[in-house]
Order: C-alpha cells, then structure tokens, then sequence
C-alpha cells in the first residue's frame, strides 16, 4: 500500500484518506460443487501511509476481520446482489462523465485464487508456475492476484494501459519485490514465489 499512496502522490492523487482495496470473498458453501458464480466483494482499508510495514499488516488485518464479520451479518443472495449492484453503478459512472463527481469504490483489487494443495504435473512434466490474469474493476486502475500451488505462491498484475509507463512498470517491480519479501516473513515454508 506504500508504494499506491507514493504513486497516488507523484500523479497529483489524494492520499489524504485510507485507500480501499476491494478484496472478492467466496460465498460458497462446503460440498457445492455447481459452476456458478458465488462471491461478493468486501471493501478492506489499507495501512496507514506513515505506518511501519508491520504496523500496516496489522491495520490490513483488523481491517480484513472487521469486514469479514460484517459480512457474516448478510445472506450470501445480499452480499452477491449488493456486490453485482455496485460493479454495474462503477461501471456507469465509468461511462458517463460522472469520474470527476464520484470517486471510485476502490483503488485496488486484490484476490486470493486457492489452488491445489498438491504439485501439479501435466504428463510428468511439473508445474513451475501459475500466472494469474484477471481483469480490471470499473474506476480501478491496478488488479493484484494471488495464485498458490503446492508450496509455492505466484501473483500477478494487471494495470490500466495509462499506468504502464517505464517509470511504473519499475514500481511494480519493487512491488513485486517487496511482497515477495513478506510472503518469505509471513510463509517460510513457501519454496517459491514468482511474479
């Protein structure tokens, strides 16, 4: 979140209020194993801009179990519907020339696709990697996705074309770099990350 709030400030953005990671939650249940869409979105605050690293894991955490607990106050039908709701309003309001009066819901997306506990193979060969590409929410211009496999975690980025310049590719690198050092704190287990 440091590196946004450093990116939000050289481009003139204000990071004078928290940012809002929205953060997509599965809704379902235990043994249901049809192909349909069961998810919403929870809106989690990240850190603080002057917080220490540690400081802002724990603000994302507290922030993270808040919303989780609101949530178990819905049934999963509301949290679906209020999700889908606020995608079309976003998207709308992307259409129109409303950007300037209404802010976005979010500043980023973030998501955790859970995979297989087990290596994976496909004809012996072994899986070395797993490279998420989601898509970008209406008014959002960065999409973090985390994929794990195994003993190893893979992300990827998905930025809107008018954030890829040079000098913010290099952003994402050191992005990249640095939640892969607290993937290594957080998981030592974890054998390999990879972005």
């Amino acid at each position: 979140d440091r590196a946004l709030h450093r990116y939000l400030r050289d481009h003139g953005g204000d990071t004078g209020a928290p940012l809002i990671a929205m953060v997509p939650m599965s809704l379902r249940e235990e043994g249901d194993t049809r192909t349909n869409t069961q998810a919403c979105l929870l809106y989690i605050e990240l850190g603080r801009e002057h917080a220490t690293p540690e400081q802002r894991l724990r603000q994302v955490h507290a922030a993270s179990e808040q919303a989780k607990a609101e949530a178990r106050e819905y049934t999963p039908t509301a949290l679906s519907d209020h999700s889908m709701l606020v995608i079309g309003l976003a998207e709308l309001i992307g259409r129109l020339p409303l950007g300037d009066r209404v802010g976005p819901v979010g500043n980023i997306l973030v998501s955790n696709v859970p995979g297989s506990d087990q290596r994976l193979f496909l004809h012996g060969a072994p899986l070395r990697g797993a490279y998420p590409l989601s898509t970008l929410m209406p008014g959002c211009a960065l999409n973090v996705t985390l994929m794990r496999h195994g003993d190893q975690i893979d992300f990827g980025f998905v930025g809107h074309a008018s954030s890829q310049s040079p000098q913010n590719m290099q952003r994402f690198t050191s992005m990249s770099y640095r939640l892969r050092t607290l993937i290594f704190f957080f998981f030592p287990s974890t054998s390999r990350v990879s972005s």
